[in-house]
């Protein structure tokens, strides 16, 4: 999935910044609608929620929105989402219809 919008490289999540002329950022998506499904998420993919939030896209869909937002303020032109359950397209249904159409 590419989303527009934003992206670049991070040292975390809340402290983006953009690489010698990297306008581009891949990150792995774990997006749900409340903190279960979120750890739902995380465990089926063999992630801690925190390790996500720290180095990825998860959380609400308000957060996943903040975290790329912040990659487009630091110059990002791009963002990668990875997702690795393939399986669940209710989370690509989600990131689709609430996160993506935020971010203009």
């Amino acid at each position: 999935m590419i989303v527009s919008r934003s992206s670049c490289p991070v040292r975390a999540a809340s402290t983006p910044r953009v690489g010698a002329g990297r306008r581009h950022r891949a990150g792995l998506a774990c997006v749900g609608k409340d903190e279960a499904e979120i750890a739902r998420r995380a465990e089926a993919i063999g992630w801690e929620v925190a390790e996500l939030r720290a180095h990825g896209v998860a959380g609400a869909p308000a957060e996943a929105v903040d975290i790329l937002g912040r990659y487009a303020e630091a110059g990002a032109q791009r963002v990668y989402l990875q997702v690795l359950d393939l399986a669940d397209l209710d989370h690509l249904d989600l990131v689709a219809s609430e996160v993506a159409p935020q971010l203009g």
